[in-house]
């Protein structure tokens, strides 16, 4: 069972750091290129308001908050392979 609270928990760590660096990665993958910003402001719906500036940093803050979300269900899965290995 620990084992299994432990696979858990890593796979929780590394969605959580996915998450963390991707605000970053989709700046990157917008700004990096002028026809790659056009590309992507001509889009549809949601591609074409990824180049207002509210819009990113409500994408920023979700994928934060996600990330979050999973760091922290991995910490409680650590601590609830810690507490079963105490049983």
């Amino acid at each position: 069972m620990k084992a299994l609270y432990n696979s858990f928990a890593n796979l929780f760590f590394l969605l959580g750091g996915c998450f963390l660096i991707s605000p970053l990665l989709l700046y990157r993958f917008i700004h990096s290129d002028y026809d790659r910003y056009i590309w992507v402001i001509n889009g549809p719906y949601p591609f074409s308001h990824l180049g207002s500036g509210p819009f990113q940093i409500l994408a920023g803050v979700l994928f934060l908050s996600i990330a979050v979300l999973f760091l922290v269900t991995g910490l409680l899965f650590r601590i609830s392979a810690k507490n079963v290995e105490l049983d």
